[in-house]
């Protein structure tokens, strides 16, 4: 079954709903991290997390053909 364009167009943005459960996702993990090791996982476990995703967005920058800013490039 292919999808109609107009279902596509008319469907709600959950942009927001999206970011949300995210944020929420991350603060139980972080929480859980927290109370079994440390305030150390958690800060290991975000910069892990923060050059994850640089990295995919440097390629995702190189990809789309982009020049890449000095900021992400590794």
């Amino acid at each position: 079954m292919q999808d109609d364009p107009k279902d596509i167009a008319n469907s709600p943005d959950n942009e927001f709903a999206n970011y949300l459960l995210i944020f929420m996702n991350l603060l139980w993990i972080f929480g859980v991290l927290w109370s079994t090791w440390g305030i150390v996982a958690v800060i290991i476990m975000g910069l892990a997390l923060n050059h994850v995703i640089s990295r995919i967005a440097f390629q995702k920058a190189q990809d789309d053909g982009a020049d890449v800013p000095p900021d992400l490039s590794p």
